[in-house]
């Protein structure tokens, strides 16, 4: 349930669920460029110093939630309703 909230929160054209518990090599969400260069590195939870290294190698942005960062988020979205539309950059 969580990784779906991150999902709607970061929603990308690229952005892909890992594979998630059974794999200590992949986030919990992620996003490549064409190339298959990682291009954002979300995990979820309490952050690991060394998986915190292996992240901010591999990835041009790394971020980490933990689930209640995201219910303060999700709340005050909820209060506030929906935001403006987001415009392209130089757009």
């Amino acid at each position: 349930m969580v990784r779906l909230l991150a999902f709607a929160l970061n929603a990308g054209d690229r952005l892909e669920f890992g594979r998630g518990l059974s794999t200590d090599d992949e986030p919990d969400l992620w996003e490549h460029d064409y190339t298959g260069d990682i291009l954002q590195w979300i995990d979820l939870g309490h952050p690991d110093e060394s998986r915190i290294r292996k992240a901010s190698n591999r990835s041009r942005q790394v971020q980490w939630s933990t689930t209640a960062a995201m219910r303060r988020t999700s709340a005050a979205e909820a209060e506030q309703g929906p935001g403006p539309l987001r415009q392209p950059v130089g757009g």
